[in-house]
């Protein structure tokens, strides 16, 4: 015998495969639960974070950034690494970090998880990859930047059609899988 009660007309509906969408562009608090020291697919010495979302209508979804050593990526990874470990109460480390940054004391800060835990704030793009919506995270910032509704600098924002990452295989994608944000939760090396 069939329950009534529930009744939903699905003309309106569109189908999906259960995959998540790509977050709006914007600002959001996040906080890193893992940190994984690897190699880029060019060879080059890389961390990847992943953030979780820790405020608003996207609590709890996950975000991913990679932070390679090479030396053309020095100033946007200096900039990354100061917020983050300024945001741990990790100054006087990252000052000396600074002084000589080698794959060794890379790879260690990742594997570490000094910067689990760390809040800061993420400007996030969205640019289609290989036909689907990805997130970029373009900015790491302190959480005190936030204001509400400083979203202005994305004005001018482009979404590149059909970018192929410059690190190869495609990292920055959204879930929605819940982690404990714990520092136990340790760094790791790949």
């Amino acid at each position: 015998m069939a329950k009534g009660g529930v009744s939903f007309d699905l003309t309106d509906v569109y189908e999906s495969d259960g995959g998540l969408e790509a977050l709006p562009r914007g600002n959001y608090a996040a906080e890193i639960d893992e940190t994984e020291y690897s190699e880029s697919s060019n060879g080059n010495p890389m961390i990847t974070c992943r953030y979780n979302v820790i405020d608003g209508e996207f609590e709890d979804r996950k975000l991913w950034d990679r932070m390679v050593l090479t030396e053309k990526a020095l100033p946007v990874l200096k900039k990354k690494l100061r917020v983050t470990m300024e945001a741990q109460g990790l100054n006087s480390q990252f000052k000396k970090l600074m002084k000589k940054l080698d794959e060794d004391k890379f790879a260690d800060l990742a594997e570490s998880g000094d910067l689990i835990g760390a809040q800061v704030l993420l400007t996030v793009g969205v640019r289609t990859y290989e036909g689907e919506k990805r997130n970029d995270i373009k900015r790491v910032a302190a959480l005190e930047d936030m204001e509400e509704g400083d979203d202005d600098f994305m004005d001018d924002y482009e979404p590149d059609d059909d970018v192929e990452d410059d690190e190869g295989e495609e990292e920055n994608e959204t879930t929605s899988k819940k982690a404990p944000a714990k520092k136990t939760a340790r760094g790791k090396r790949r």
